[in-house]
């Protein structure tokens, strides 16, 4: 008796076509290993005395104000963008996926890998560090809102326009990082200041000056986050269905 193969799900057919071409390039490797390196040097300089707990503690800060964001933007692309430059999504997109499975897909694989190596990351400094005191639920809370904000919002910027990757280091460099850093309350237009509010990482420096600066709480950072991600999940699925085969070629 003869059995007709089953045809897989059209998110598998994605999640296989996306995986496959993606560990295949060299650069998520590269992104990736190089990542790793620099975790392994900082343990290591924790052991032998170079880094102290408390230093380790504001590396641990660090990865979320810098590299939860500065990843994303190197990472965001790839779900539509590389493949629009490097023509390798065609093949995918003339197959029986639908366009929003595709892009949610790739989304989805390119966040777990963010946020799988930064919480990662921030376990082994954990660990390492021996840091009792350290909020780790809130922590990865933090990496896993922060890096799906991050990713969604600049993926829209990498279907927007060509050059995504200067407009988001520079939106990180000139307005997220500084916006989060000032004694006011003009602070809570930064994302970074919704992601360290999550882990309770969030310090106002007020140099001294009678100034109240209020950080925003836990519900305001969570609906924040999880608004704007949607919306820019919904906008980047909206244009990447309205892209014609030339542009997309």
């Amino acid at each position: 008796m003869s059995t007709t193969a089953q045809p897989r799900p059209p998110w598998q057919i994605a999640f296989s076509a996306f995986v496959a071409t993606l560990f295949a390039g060299r650069r998520v490797r590269v992104i990736v290993l190089g990542a790793f390196a620099i975790l392994g040097l900082i343990i290591v300089s924790h052991l032998v005395g170079w880094l102290s707990d408390l230093q380790m503690k504001g590396l641990r800060a660090s990865l979320l104000s810098q590299a939860v964001p500065v990843l994303a933007v190197l990472l965001s692309e790839f779900p539509a963008r590389d493949g629009i430059s490097n023509r390798t999504i065609l093949y995918h997109l003339l197959g029986p996926v639908p366009r929003t499975t595709l892009l949610l897909v790739r989304m989805a694989v390119t966040w777990v890998l963010l946020a799988g190596s930064v919480s990662a990351a921030v376990l082994a400094l954990t660990l390492v560090s021996g840091a009792r005191d350290a909020n780790l639920g809130g922590e990865l809370l933090a990496v896993a809102l922060g890096g799906a904000f991050y990713l969604s919002l600049f993926g829209l910027v990498h279907l927007m326009m060509r050059r995504g990757l200067f407009l988001g280091l520079a939106l990180i460099a000139l307005v997220d990082a500084p916006l989060s850093r000032l004694p006011f309350s003009l602070r809570n237009l930064a994302p970074m200041t919704h992601v360290q509010a999550i882990a309770s990482t969030t310090s106002v420096e007020t140099f001294g000056l009678p100034i109240d600066s209020p950080v925003p709480s836990m519900a305001v950072a969570l609906t924040t986050l999880l608004v704007v991600t949607l919306c820019a999940v919904l906008l980047s699925v909206w244009r990447f269905n309205r892209q014609d085969l030339g542009e997309i070629c």
